[in-house]
C-alpha cells in the first residue's frame, strides 16, 4: 500500500513538474521558425502601408499643381521675351520654383510662339511632404487657325472643355475584337478590315448635366456611347462606353464646349447623335440671360459642337442632332452653336435657339497638362509616384 501511494505521488510530481529544458529550447527553436516569415509579412506591410500613404501625398501634391494651373486664366504667357508658365516657375508662395527645360523645334517654338512643348521640373518640400514635380505641358495651333475649327473663348472658371483623344479608337478596338475572335472559331470567316468596321459604329455623345446641393457645384460628364451592328461576332445590343472627354464640377456653369471628329462617312452621308441630359436641379440654378443684347430668347446655357467637318470626304453630307432627354427636352433653354455650314445641317431639339459659330472669334489655344510626382532625388527611368493628365482651354 505505501510503495502504491509513493508510485503515485511521483507520477503526480513527473507531471507537474512542468517543461524540461530540452522542450523549452525546441518550442524556442519553432517559435523562432515560425515568426520569421510572419515578422517579414508584418514588415512588408508596414512597408506597403508605407508606400501607399506616400502614394496618397504625392496624388494629392500632384492634383495641387494641375488645379492651380487650371485656375489660371492665361496659363502660358509672354514674359521676360519668351513665353513660359510663370505659375510654376515663380518661387514660392507664387509658384512652385521650377524650371523650363526642353530640346529641338518643338521647345523653341513653346518659347517663341507658345505652342509646342516644353518641361518643368524641381524639388519640392511643403506640407505633403519633399518630393520632385515633373510637368509636361503641350500647346497646338491657336483653334481660330483656317485649318481648324473656330472656338469662343473659354473662361475656366464657368465653362466646360471636352475634347476627343482616343475614345473611338478604344471603341473601335473593342468590335474588331470581337469580330477577329468569331473569326478564329468560325471556319471560312475573315475578319472585317477597321475601315469596315467603323463604317458600322454608331455613336451617341451624352453630355450630362447634373447639379449636387450638398456642395452647390454642377458636375458636368461628356463621353460616348457606342453600338455595332451587322459586324460577325458582335451583339447588336453590346455597348461600349467611352473614358470621359470631360468629367469635371464647377460653382458656375456657362458653357460647355465638345470637339469630336466626325463619324466616318457611309455612303455620301454623316450623322453624329448629341444627347443631352440636363437634369431638374441643374436646370433650376441654371440662370436666365440674353447671350447678345439683340437676342430674343434667353437661354440657361451654351452648348458648342465643334466636329472636324472639314477632314469629311469631298461631297459628304454631315448631319448633327441635338437632343435631350426627359419628357420636354424643349424646356431646356439650351442655346445650341456648331461649326456645321449648308448644304449640311444641324438639328436643334433642345430649347429654341440655335447658333452658327460666326462672327468675332477669339482663338482659344489647347493645353495638354501631364503632372508628375516623383520620389525626391529620383533617378532617369524611374516610376512616378502619382501621375495626372488634363487639358485646358484658354486665350493664347
Amino acid at each position: 500500500m505505501f510503495r502504491l501511494n509513493r508510485n503515485r505521488k511521483e507520477e503526480l510530481n513527473r507531471r507537474n513538474g512542468g517543461f524540461s529544458l530540452i522542450e523549452v529550447v525546441i518550442a524556442m527553436v519553432v517559435l523562432a521558425i515560425i515568426s520569421i516569415p510572419l515578422l517579414n509579412y508584418f514588415m512588408d506591410s508596414m512597408r506597403y502601408s508605407a508606400m501607399m500613404a506616400r502614394k496618397q501625398k504625392a496624388t494629392l501634391l500632384a492634383q495641387e499643381v494641375t488645379e492651380a494651373m487650371k485656375a489660371e486664366k492665361k496659363l502660358i504667357q509672354y514674359d521676360t521675351g519668351i513665353y513660359q508658365a510663370p505659375v510654376l516657375t515663380a518661387a514660392a508662395p507664387d509658384g512652385y520654383g521650377l524650371t523650363m527645360s526642353g530640346s529641338g523645334a518643338a521647345f523653341n517654338d513653346f518659347k517663341m510662339k507658345g505652342q509646342g512643348t516644353a518641361l518643368f521640373s524641381g524639388a519640392y518640400s511643403g506640407t505633403n511632404g519633399n518630393f520632385d514635380i515633373q510637368v509636361t505641358l503641350k500647346t497646338d495651333t491657336p483653334s481660330s487657325d483656317p485649318t481648324s475649327p473656330a472656338v469662343y473663348g473659354v473662361d475656366n472658371t464657368r465653362d466646360v472643355l471636352a475634347v476627343e483623344s482616343d475614345q473611338l479608337d478604344a471603341a473601335l478596338m473593342f468590335f474588331r475584337t470581337a469580330n477577329n475572335d468569331y473569326c478564329n472559331h468560325t471556319a471560312g470567316a475573315t475578319p472585317l478590315t477597321a475601315d469596315e468596321v467603323r463604317e458600322h459604329m454608331d455613336r451617341v455623345i451624352h453630355v450630362d448635366v447634373d447639379h449636387d446641393a450638398s456642395d452647390n457645384k454642377f458636375t458636368v460628364k461628356v463621353y460616348y456611347t457606342v453600338t455595332c451592328s451587322g459586324v460577325p461576332g458582335v451583339d447588336s445590343s453590346s455597348e461600349f462606353t467611352s473614358t470621359y472627354l470631360a468629367n469635371v464640377r464647377l460653382d458656375e456653369l456657362k458653357n460647355i464646349y465638345v470637339i469630336y471628329s466626325c463619324n466616318p462617312a457611309i455612303a455620301g452621308s454623316s450623322t453624329d447623335n448629341v444627347l443631352l441630359d440636363l437634369s431638374s436641379a441643374a436646370q433650376t440654378k441654371l440662370p436666365l440671360y440674353f447671350e447678345e443684347s439683340t437676342d430674343s430668347h434667353q437661354v440657361r446655357m451654351g452648348l458648342y459642337l465643334i466636329g472636324d467637318v472639314d477632314h469629311l470626304p469631298a461631297g459628304t453630307m454631315y448631319t448633327v442632332n441635338a437632343n435631350g432627354t426627359g419628357a420636354a427636352p424643349s424646356t431646356y433653354m439650351v442655346s445650341v452653336h456648331s461649326n456645321v455650314t449648308a448644304p449640311n445641317q444641324v438639328n436643334n431639339n433642345i430649347g429654341t435657339v440655335k447658333k452658327p459659330l460666326t462672327g468675332s472669334v477669339t482663338p482659344v489655344r489647347l493645353v495638354s497638362i501631364v503632372t508628375e510626382i516623383f520620389e525626391s532625388g529620383h533617378g532617369s527611368g524611374e516610376e512616378a509616384l502619382a501621375t495626372v493628365t488634363t487639358t485646358k482651354g484658354e486665350q493664347p
